[in-house]
């Protein structure tokens, strides 16, 4: 999971029966969640996510409940008028080998 602002976001996972492609906003503040209409582009648990300089979201590698994947997925953080949005970008990044559970270091 990731925070950006006062929204925590929960990406992926697994259910108890499946791995998930969704991510739910969940408001620090008004103690609401919502599934966000963007869906990953692979199901996926087990990766590390990160927000970069508060305007993209990274999401890399993680487990497909198959194979461990070395995608990368990133996302254009969008906040309008109270709205948090994501907006997919066209980027085919790669990690270096498939990784399930890869570390993330917060900057």
């Amino acid at each position: 999971m990731v925070r950006i602002g006062s929204s925590v976001l929960l990406i992926g996972g697994f259910d108890g029966c499946f791995v998930l492609d969704s991510i739910i906003k969940y408001d620090l503040e008004t103690k609401k969640s919502e599934i966000l209409p963007q869906k990953l582009s692979e199901k996926r648990e087990n990766h590390v996510s990160a927000v970069l300089s508060d305007r993209f979201l990274v999401i890399a590698g993680g487990w497909n409940s198959r194979i461990s994947l070395d995608d990368v997925e990133v996302f254009k953080i969008q906040n309008s008028d109270e709205k948090l949005e994501l907006a997919r970008c066209q980027v085919n990044g790669k990690l270096l080998m498939a990784r399930n559970r890869p570390a993330g270091v917060p900057i």
